[in-house]
């Protein structure tokens, strides 16, 4: 192999070293390799080359959230040069410490549509500057303070339920319910049911598997998800549907029933925040503010996950110019 054309790298541990050549170079393999960077893995006398998207499949539990489809992600993957610059990166890094690859993983957990977004990002960068991982709310988990929201509401329909006439001291939660639901029905009744056992337990499902039926309330019920930051909203319009007896507002618009993977532009909340953990990346000690001492000593695993959620959370907010409005360090 000619003089400059691969770089090699030993790791400070371990017996791996890895050598990065371009695709066109390597003369003979074992699968088809296609343009771009390959690299060709050495431990202990045994060569082992891989391609990008072997790369990418190897790690692509940091990407799984994007999309369940492989091939897609890596095709995402590949026409990002942001993204294979931090994919080169995590290469650079190993061996990774324990610590690093947990907290990545809770950066891929990063869902737009939950309640707790914003918390969940500052929670992230708190892991960061300590390097302690630990469990952001995910899919599914609302806070407590959500949880006795849904509590209130739960209590308040079986009151509806089982009464004829509100009490004089009845909360707001169960005046909501009894002027939004009227009179009682067996319809209004039967789907009440199904409403009171979502909100006792978020896993439960009206449908099956298959069979679903997106123009029935029922099928509202069953993306009532407790931590969707509409959340509040979609159980009132439940409440006006059921009443109704009909579908009284669309699905994923302005003012109607936004469900799993609905995104509200967060970017004036999370801007100062992303901005500042960019700067202490950078190195600029000013532009950081109070994160560059909540984030500590920098690392090079520390940056590349400040890097990585500066990404994962632009590109999630890209409909609301995230990607330039939340820039991540210089890589």
């Amino acid at each position: 192999m000619k003089e400059g054309i691969g770089t090699f790298k030993l790791p400070p541990k371990g017996n791996t070293g890895l050598l990065y050549v371009p695709a066109h170079m390597v003369l003979d393999s074992a699968f088809p390799l296609k343009e771009g960077k390959v690299s060709i893995e050495i431990t202990d006398g045994q060569i082992a080359v891989k391609s990008i998207a072997q790369e990418i499949i190897k790690r692509i539990g940091h990407w799984e959230r994007f999309s369940r489809d492989v091939e897609e992600t890596i095709r995402m993957v590949k026409s990002d040069p942001e993204l294979i610059r931090l994919m080169e990166l995590e290469m650079e890094l190993e061996p990774m410490s324990a610590e690093c690859r947990n907290i990545r993983r809770q950066i891929a957990s990063l869902e737009p549509c939950h309640e707790h977004y914003v918390e969940n990002v500052k929670a992230i960068l708190e892991m960061i500057g300590s390097m302690t991982p630990e469990t952001i709310l995910d899919c599914g988990v609302a806070c407590e303070a959500r949880q006795e929201e849904a509590a209130a509401h739960m209590r308040a329909l079986q009151t509806w339920r089982d009464e004829d006439v509100i009490a004089r001291k009845a909360d707001d939660y169960a005046r909501e319910v009894f002027e939004l639901l009227g009179k009682r029905t067996d319809e209004k009744l039967r789907l009440v049911e199904h409403l009171i056992e979502k909100l006792k337990d978020n896993g439960y499902k009206v449908y099956a598997d298959e069979g679903e039926d997106f123009e029935l309330t029922e099928s509202r019920i069953q993306h009532l998800e407790i931590c969707n930051y509409n959340w509040r909203e979609n159980v009132r319009i439940v409440l006006r549907e059921i009443a109704a007896g009909k579908r009284l507002f669309d699905w994923h618009v302005p003012d109607g029933y936004n469900a799993h993977g609905d995104c509200p532009d967060r970017v004036s909340e999370l801007k100062d925040m992303i901005t500042s953990a960019a700067a202490w990346a950078d190195g600029n000690e000013k532009g950081s503010g109070k994160w560059d001492q909540l984030l500590g000593e920098s690392t090079r695993e520390k940056r590349w996950l400040v890097a990585s959620l500066c990404k994962h959370v632009g590109m999630q907010h890209e409909k609301f110019g995230g990607e330039q409005l939340l820039a991540g360090p210089s890589l």
